[in-house]
């Protein structure tokens, strides 16, 4: 897959966190690893809360089309083999071979190379939002990103209504009024009581929560409790050391957490970040995923310089290549 182009403007860029969680998310709904996901079948609806430049909406965006167009390509694979192993065979086979054939226009023409997936990229700031629209628009002319997969909408998720979706794209409320199968956020992680607030007011908001700032975690799940669909996903990325609040919280608007994975520098340190998959109106049971290590270090290892990045680590940078453009 070619790069995936993101201008990231003059405010808040964005930063490692961001490519795992897109990565993360990726692989859990069945686009990645390349060559042997299986990507849904089924049109999905998908929420990107605070999508800032638009990274996260836009690589899981391409990453979609690209897994959509090679399993394309192995059905098609397949489909010619058939033909041609039958090809010599009685005229009974050659009969079966034209169905095969047909079966192949049929799967060629159905199949969507966007991967099925429909994104609303919702960002509050006017600024982010510009270099959010900005990037969707490299993608789609470099032909990385389906056109209209990924929708912009400037809100905050508190002020967000089905009203604010610009018309002719992919939303349709539920009878319970519910918008999306899939949510995603990596939201600000830091109080605003707590910590130096940076002078620039786009990565201020984007760095803290509180009143005046970023959106908090009781705003992302009330999101989630009015627009995620029954049994939906949400995938979030938060700091380890303040996991319980984004548990109580979670459990408290109807979301438990299924799937979370710890991400480490080296394996002698604490845990920065987790990953985690919520269920909306899921039953309580908690898969502790293998850590993800990002240095992998030796006994002889005196400094950070002597360590070397994991070959998962280097394997995720791999499948999501992003290439920065100027501003």
């Amino acid at each position: 897959m070619a790069g995936i182009q993101i201008n990231q403007g003059e405010g808040y860029r964005y930063n490692e966190d961001s490519i795992l969680l897109s990565h993360f998310a990726a692989t859990a709904m069945g686009f990645l690893p390349k060559g042997e996901a299986t990507p849904p079948k089924r049109q999905t609806t998908m929420v990107d809360m605070g999508a800032g430049s638009g990274v996260i909406a836009i690589v899981l965006g391409c990453v979609a089309r690209e897994s959509a167009e090679l399993a394309k390509s192995a059905a098609n694979t397949a489909n010619t083999t058939n033909i041609a192993t039958t090809a010599t065979t009685t005229n009974t086979t050659n009969i079966a071979n034209t169905t095969n054939i047909a079966n192949t226009t049929n799967t060629t023409n159905t199949t969507n190379t966007s991967g099925g997936l429909h994104i609303h990229a919702i960002e509050l700031q006017q600024e982010l939002y510009n270099t959010l629209t900005e990037n969707i628009r490299l993608n789609m002319e470099a032909g990385t990103l389906p056109d209209r997969s990924v929708v912009p909408i400037l809100s905050g998720i508190s002020e967000f209504s089905p009203g604010k979706i610009p018309n002719g794209t992919n939303a349709t409320v539920d009878a319970n009024g519910c918008l999306y199968d899939y949510a995603v956020c990596n939201p600000p992680y830091y109080p605003a009581n707590k910590g130096r607030i940076p002078p620039n007011t786009a990565k201020a908001i984007a760095r803290f929560s509180g009143e005046g700032y970023g959106m908090g975690l009781g705003d992302i799940f009330r999101f989630g409790k009015k627009y995620v669909r029954h049994n939906g996903i949400l995938f979030m990325s938060y700091p380890s050391v303040f996991l319980h609040d984004a548990l109580i919280l979670a459990r408290k608007y109807g979301f438990e957490v299924k799937n979370i994975r710890f991400v480490h520098e080296n394996t002698q340190s604490a845990s920065g970040i987790a990953l985690m998959e919520f269920v909306k109106g899921g039953t309580a049971g908690l898969s502790v995923m293998p850590p993800l290590i990002k240095m992998a270090t030796t006994a002889d290892s005196q400094t950070t310089a002597d360590s070397q990045t994991t070959q998962e680590f280097r394997q995720i940078y791999t499948d999501i290549f992003i290439e920065s453009v100027p501003s």
